[in-house]
């Protein structure tokens, strides 16, 4: 057997743990695992690998991948959906303390030598935060700011009885009356023919008048042109934005000069601890598959116990 591993700092903590494996981190014909990327997980790479039997993903994300491909030849596909979730939570709360605490405003004041408080000010406590999307990410924020006492809503496509930390969730035809309610709108929905442009000038115009957007999610759930237009006219206030349409991020593009956008760079799920979450992970998940046991977070494919 052979495993292909394109993450290199993977490649001797993995030969350590599966000694009689062979590990290589270039793509080559007689490879039955592959890890990588999910933009890495093209039709290109893919059809090189013609004993390719399971593909793991180092992304909770797969919209990029060509899941087509790996239906079409029977290959098993995980993501590691929820091993970011811890950290992209905290950096959420960081971007919602940011616009909640104008910190943006006193760093420009900081530049300027002017000191001078802002005297509008709201607590979290009167804040109502609304995710679209109520996954992992959502729902490892909503139980960290569940403790501020904010009130958490949440809108997502299939019903559920309840989920913990929420004070409502609204579905499908709902939207509108979801997204009028919010200081705060989080966004972590998956990206997919549905979601793209899901925010728009249109659903913009749904929302309180001087509101925020957080996007964690992909760029374009959120049309960016008219985001732009929307925080230039003073319809929403402020943006913590992670990821965008179009990455990196151009030089041209308008929201760098913004004031009132704080700007990631796709690096909300970054934290020390996460190589050797995501080496802990994938060594469980190919331990499952070597003995044809159940394996965790399957998008494709299955493995009976």
């Amino acid at each position: 057997m052979k495993i292909v591993c394109l993450k290199e700092y993977l490649i001797q903590p993995l030969i350590e743990a599966f000694p009689d494996i062979s590990i290589v981190s270039h793509i080559c014909q007689d490879a039955e695992i592959f890890i990588a990327e999910a933009s890495q997980c093209s039709e290109d790479n893919l059809k090189h690998m013609p004993n390719l039997r399971y593909i793991q993903s180092v992304r909770a994300g797969y919209d990029n991948a060509d899941l087509k491909y790996m239906e079409q030849h029977n290959i098993i596909f995980a993501n590691v959906r929820g091993l970011y979730s811890v950290p992209i939570a905290e950096d959420i709360i960081n971007k919602i303390l940011i616009y909640a605490n104008h910190s943006l405003q006193y760093l420009e004041q900081k530049n300027k030598k002017i000191y001078q408080p802002i005297y509008h000010r709201t607590c979290l406590n009167k804040l109502c935060i609304g995710f679209l999307g109520t996954g992992s990410i959502a729902q490892e924020t909503a139980k960290r700011l569940h403790v501020f006492e904010c009130r958490i809503i949440g809108y997502k496509r299939k019903y559920v009885d309840e989920l913990p930390y929420y004070d409502q969730i609204y579905y499908q035809d709902q939207l509108n009356e979801f997204l009028k309610q919010i200081d705060v709108l989080v966004v972590t929905v998956d990206l997919n023919k549905e979601s793209v442009y899901m925010i728009n000038e249109k659903t913009i115009n749904m929302m309180k008048k001087g509101s925020a957007i957080i996007n964690v999610a992909r760029g374009s759930v959120i049309c960016e042109s008219d985001l732009i237009q929307a925080l230039l006219d003073g319809r929403i206030s402020y943006a913590g934005l992670d990821v965008f349409e179009n990455e990196p991020l151009q030089a041209k593009s308008k929201l760098w000069e913004l004031p009132m956008v704080y700007l990631t760079p796709h690096a909300s799920g970054i934290c020390d601890e996460n190589h050797t979450r995501l080496f802990e992970f994938i060594k469980w998940n190919i331990s499952q598959y070597l003995k044809d046991e159940m394996m965790e977070n399957l998008i494709l494919g299955r493995r009976e116990m």
